[in-house]
């Protein structure tokens, strides 16, 4: 289901990804006015997180079935009060060694709260992804947000949100709701007395989701499995293979 506009691109770059997308085989066979429709249709569904998250699993150290079991017990400790019965933990199909995590989502109805705060465009992407929210990521917050409020966090897809604004009336998408851990002083505090990685939004319970999400782990084996996309992955072993000498 769609719950995004579609992605913002600059005009160029919108422009050349259109002429690219209609070459003379899409256009013979299924016409210019299709075409334009299909690629409205993919620019929408770029706009929205994927369905799963990957990691790669180094095979050299540990097998496959051990880093499941680990991220199944790891998902199930993270995420007391999700319903975690229904995260299937699945190995990809055609790549071997990366195992794809379900994401959560999308949550249609949540609730939007009085309090909203505005992030950045990469910020309001990393929180559909599941992040937290940290001070860089933060251009506006309500004048009287104080730590334990429940808040509305909205993505500034067009970047024209000035620092330090007490509301935004501009154009955002909403992503998700989260509980503050500093107040709006703190957060814009020009004392240099905040470290810039600290986080100050989180989603912890069930007041505070993102409208999607992935289910909650720690990359902390980075050793035995690291994040990656999976089509990173198949580019890689494809080019490997382009490498590879030939008998």
């Amino acid at each position: 289901m769609l719950m995004f506009p579609k992605i913002h691109l600059k005009p160029e770059v919108e422009t050349y990804l259109r002429s690219v997308f209609k070459n003379k085989e899409l256009l013979t066979s299924l016409g210019s006015e299709v075409c334009d429709v299909k690629f409205e249709a993919l620019l929408r569904r770029l706009s929205h997180p994927p369905a799963f998250s990957s990691v790669r699993v180094n095979t050299s150290l540990v097998s496959v079935d051990h880093v499941k079991k680990l991220l199944t017990e790891e998902i199930r400790k993270e995420c007391k009060g999700c319903p975690v019965e229904d995260i299937r933990i699945l190995e990809h199909p055609k790549i071997p060694d990366v195992i794809l995590i379900p994401n959560i989502g999308p949550r249609e109805n949540l609730q939007r709260h009085s309090f909203e705060v505005i992030v950045g465009a990469q910020c309001g992407n990393a929180v559909l992804r599941g992040a937290h929210v940290f001070i860089p990521g933060i251009v506006s917050a309500p004048k009287l947000m104080k730590a334990g409020d429940i808040v509305s966090v909205y993505s500034d897809v067009h970047g024209e949100c000035k620092r330090g604004a007490k509301e935004y009336k501009g154009v955002k998408v909403f992503v998700g709701n989260g509980i503050a851990e500093l107040s709006r002083k703190e957060i814009f505090s020009s004392n240099g007395t905040l470290s810039q990685g600290n986080r100050s939004i989180h989603r912890g319970d069930r007041s505070s989701r993102s409208r999607r999400s992935k289910p909650p782990h720690r990359d902390n084996r980075s050793s035995l499995v690291w994040a990656v996309e999976a089509p990173a992955t198949w580019s890689s072993r494809s080019r490997d293979s382009e490498l590879a000498p030939r008998c």
